[in-house]
């Protein structure tokens, strides 16, 4: 599996359990457990995204800082 991918299906995550996190009500289980594999999913989305900008080569002067 591609870098690019795991990076899209890690956003897909992201936006589905930030969305039950918002809806859950405070404090729950749900809320509780969506927020942290969001918080999770946004720094592997994060990391993936900045090693592929710096692998890549492409426009590193811009991606890279």
């Amino acid at each position: 599996m591609s870098a690019l991918a795991v990076h899209i299906i890690a956003c897909g995550l992201a936006i589905v359990c930030g969305c039950v996190a918002l809806y859950a009500a405070k404090g729950s289980q749900l809320h509780q457990r969506s927020g942290i594999v969001f918080v999770y999913t946004m720094i592997a989305m994060a990391l993936i995204g900045a090693t592929m900008a710096v692998v890549w080569d492409v426009a590193p002067a811009a991606n890279a800082p």
